[in-house]
Formats: C-alpha cells, sequence, structure tokens
C-alpha cells in the first residue's frame, strides 16, 4: 500500500475510531454502527507498511484536520457521540505538539482502531 492509500485509510480510521481507546471513558459510548456494512476489527501490523510509514507527516495532516474542532465548529446532532471523541483526540494531539515518527505512530496508535468496512449485501 502507498504512503497516499495509508492516508487514505488513516482518515477512514479517523473517522470511524476516533477516540474508541481512550477519549469518552466515562460515557463509555455504543460502537460504531453504519448502514448496510459490517466493522472488521484489525490489528495494527496488517495495515501494510504500517511500521514504515512516515508517521510524522500523517499526524501535522490530523492535527490540520482537527482545527475546526478545537475553533468549535459544531456538529450535526446525530453526530454528537463522535464529534465528541473526535474533539478529546484532537484535543491530546494538540497537546502533543511536534511528533517525531515513532512518537505519532504511537499516538495513533494509541488513540485509534484500525478497521475494514465491508459492506452488507
Amino acid at each position: 500500500m502507498t504512503a497516499a492509500g495509508r492516508l487514505r485509510l488513516l482518515s477512514v480510521m479517523f473517522v470511524l475510531a476516533a477516540g474508541c481507546s481512550a477519549a469518552v471513558a466515562a460515557s463509555n459510548p455504543d460502537p460504531l454502527k453504519l448502514p448496510d456494512s459490517v466493522l472488521e476489527p484489525l490489528g495494527w501490523s496488517k495495515l501494510d507498511g504500517w511500521s514504515s510509514d512516515d508517521h510524522s507527516a500523517a499526524f501535522s495532516v490530523f492535527l490540520a484536520s482537527c482545527r475546526p474542532l478545537l475553533k468549535g465548529a459544531k456538529p450535526v446532532p446525530e453526530t454528537r457521540s463522535m464529534s465528541d471523541a473526535l474533539e478529546a483526540v484532537c484535543r491530546r494531539a494538540a497537546a502533543a505538539g511536534r511528533l517525531n515518527s515513532e512518537q505519532a505512530r504511537r499516538f495513533f496508535e494509541r488513540n485509534f482502531r484500525p478497521n475494514r468496512v465491508g459492506l452488507l449485501n
């Protein structure tokens, strides 16, 4: 998988799993459900090239995508719990500052869970 492909996959993981590992521990939200689809949890080692990717660059892109949430953008009501989880992860990213590739890899692995999305027939 190319670096661009992994970045797209990371973007999907951002949407699907932000904060699952730690964002809203007290409220313990239900797992994400997508209509007509199934989520298959994956280990990080299953992502082609994960260990050798430029995680620092991916972290910079992720942090840039956090700016609207950190500036107070209001989500649509039906996405409120996802938005809360994303905002919590974005706050941790902003607090982390600039990360080298190894630090960024650990950040992603602590704050996200990769999933393969499959469509139901």
